[in-house]
């Protein structure tokens, strides 16, 4: 009974492996079926809590470490609805660092967490 319960473990984490969700392939897979928002959404930050980029539109690509706060604001490029009927959008956000020239960061975010703030007050730096 041992024996066979050491032999089923290498099998078991194989088996986790190959249904491991690939963030990569999922945000190429999705950038084909996102629709582009034109003209560009200016969205600010309405959730009091922390809202993590993701690499791609589903909760198990979350970033962890990279999160904008409260009022923070980011331009949307693309829109996508999931199979659980969550929008997300692709969003560029430029960094107000003091010690950073112009970091941008990119990624996905859950739509439902910002306020649209129009067309015409696009972000830049």
């Amino acid at each position: 009974m041992l024996r066979q319960l050491l032999l089923s473990i290498p099998l078991i984490l194989f088996m986790n492996d190959a249904f491991a969700l690939d963030c990569s392939v999922m945000n190429e897979q999705v950038k084909k079926k996102a629709v582009p928002v034109i003209p560009r959404w200016a969205l600010m930050v309405k959730s009091k809590q922390r809202v993590y980029f993701h690499s791609a539109p589903n909760d198990a690509c979350k970033i962890k470490g990279l999160f904008i706060i409260h009022s923070d604001n980011v331009t949307a490029y693309d829109l996508y609805k999931d199979k659980n009927k969550q929008e997300w959008v692709s969003v560029i956000y430029y960094s107000k660092r003091q010690d950073l020239e112009s970091e941008i960061v990119e990624g996905w975010v859950k739509l439902n967490e910002f306020e649209n703030l129009g067309s015409d007050s696009l972000i830049h730096p």
